[in-house]
């Protein structure tokens, strides 16, 4: 064992600064990277044979027992050890944070190539000269496997998915396998020659796939449907490995073009560069937060600088029209007004939608009430979402609408609803509110609102408000709720101003 000391990253990085810490077997071709349950950095050295360990600016090495091992890659398991792969020597091997060995034999021609720590409390892996899925638990004692539904897949890349079973890349094939732990096994074609070689679940409960023929990164739902594939920008990228990683983001490695990058769930890719050549391969979230990667053609382990604190934060949405009550008439134009913002300093806004765009007409095609949705997602993978109702109806008249009424006076309202004139009483609840004149604020205590109500022969309700006298000069707001099937639950609002001079 090996015992290095190397210099810490330094306090004043910025943000894409990388801090390298060299290896100390030359020309050890670093690959696999995994946080361990110590919290320091695992690795595997393909060349070397060993297993690799960094933690506190020191390296640690773990010589494997047979030369041209190959170790690949390296998996915190559910035991606490890190669990890896020999290509080379067709094994699996576990190691203890403190450096205890154990290797366990798999059939002859296997070549292990991924694995994952899965639901079940077991190793999976998958055999890529084999075209087979192991499981193997964490005693070692009990070893099954798999053979993949299509012949040759060559499956390479393994994870627990967001339901449950395990997925994994057929590169060979082009799509993507997915094994209960049960052994029931089902696959997902994606588009011919997209290599898919890697793959993660995102905090989105979706899975990320690096696509090495398509030189994009995959989005796939639970359901094994290729919702996206996102172009990456450097041309003939090579993505290698795909994580879960900080920000709320995925993060995967560029081994052609030397860089590291980071893609939102909602698609936008920002990418780091690395010194030329490094060949980055196996990445993952350290104990610090940032991306921890492997650069093994440089022969380091590096960290990537992310500049400041990570945005936690959703993006704040204010709707201003619709606001809840509004109400409509059929067809009315009244452009929709929305607004989602980051808080100072954060990651800023990526998404901000709405059932239709800011300044578009608000829906008002059909009667009834309707909820005005806006999501928001911020670069840092933050959703949020707000919600308004309105009702449409398909004429709005009577003498409650008039500037100035006469307070006192009974007065009219008339809703074109469609309504069965046989029908119960649609008019749920009626309640009124004095309020500001300016601002529409509530004062004091609502009430229950004086209203009589029929249906007319044409589904219009008509409603007749007794208001008092000593309203004049105020404001109010008559809010009406419905229990008519399409109409209920969604409020309706009126203001109603009497000037001090108006007719007594």
């Amino acid at each position: 064992m090996a015992l290095v000391a190397v210099v810490s990253p330094r306090a004043t990085a910025a943000e894409g600064d990388v801090t390298g810490y060299e290896v100390p077997s030359l020309a050890s071709l670093p690959h696999g990277v995994a946080r361990g349950s110590d919290g320091a950095i695992w690795f595997t050295e393909r060349f070397a044979d060993k297993i690799g360990r960094l933690h506190d600016g020191a390296f640690s090495e773990f010589a494997l027992p047979q030369a041209g091992s190959d170790p690949t890659a390296i998996v915190s398991g559910p035991d606490g050890n890190l669990w890896f792969v020999e290509q080379g020597t067709d094994q699996i091997g576990r190691i203890t944070t403190e450096g205890g060995l154990r290797e366990f034999p798999l059939p002859s021609g296997t070549t292990p190539v991924g694995i994952a720590s899965g639901p079940d409390g077991a190793l999976w892996f998958t055999e890529r000269d084999a075209s087979r899925i192991g499981r193997i638990t964490a005693d070692g004692v009990t070893l099954s496997e798999w053979p993949t539904l299509t012949a040759n897949a060559s499956p390479t890349g393994i994870v627990a998915g967001p339901d449950g079973a395990l997925w994994f890349t057929e590169r060979g094939a082009s799509k993507l396998g997915r094994i209960t732990t049960d052994g029931t096994m089902t696959e997902f074609h994606l588009p011919a020659g997209s290599l898919p070689t890697s793959i993660a679940t995102g905090p989105d409960g979706n899975l990320w796939v690096s696509l090495r023929g398509s030189n994009s990164i995959g989005r796939v739902s639970s359901f094994g449907l290729l919702e996206a594939a996102f172009p990456i920008p450097s041309v003939g990228a090579q993505p290698s490995h795909i994580v879960a990683g900080p920000q709320g983001a995925m993060w995967f490695t560029e081994t052609a073009t030397a860089k590291v990058a980071k893609i939102t769930t909602g698609g936008q890719i920002t990418e780091y560069p690395l010194a030329a050549g490094a060949a980055p391969q196996g990445i993952t979230e350290g104990a610090d937060g940032a991306p921890w990667f492997a650069e093994s053609n440089a022969n380091r382990i590096a960290r990537l600088e992310l500049g400041g604190p990570i945005d936690t934060t959703a993006p704040t949405i204010v709707i201003r029209d619709p606001l809840t009550g509004t109400p409509f008439v059929l067809g009315q134009q009244t452009p929709a007004a929305y607004a989602c913002t980051d808080e100072p300093g954060g990651s800023g806004v990526e998404v901000c939608e709405g059932p239709v765009a800011d300044g578009a007409p608000i829906p008002t095609e059909s009667l009834g009430g309707h909820a005005f949705t806006v999501q928001a997602v911020d670069m840092a993978g933050n959703p949020n979402e707000a919600s308004t109702s309105y009702l449409v109806f398909r004429s709005i008249d009577g003498s409650l609408l008039e500037p100035s009424p006469r307070p006192g006076a009974w007065l009219a309202l008339s809703l074109g609803m469609d309504l069965d004139p046989r029908g119960t009483d649609p008019l749920a609840t009626a309640t009124t509110h004095e309020v500001t004149c300016g601002q529409g604020e509530a004062l004091g205590d609502e009430e229950p609102a004086a209203v009589h109500t029929r249906v007319a022969r044409d589904g219009t309700l008509e409603i007749r408000w007794n208001t008092e006298r000593s309203w004049t000069g105020s404001c109010r707001r008559l809010t009406l709720t419905f229990s008519s099937q399409g109409w209920g639950g969604v409020p309706a609002t009126f203001l109603v101003s009497w000037d001090s001079a108006a007719r007594r």
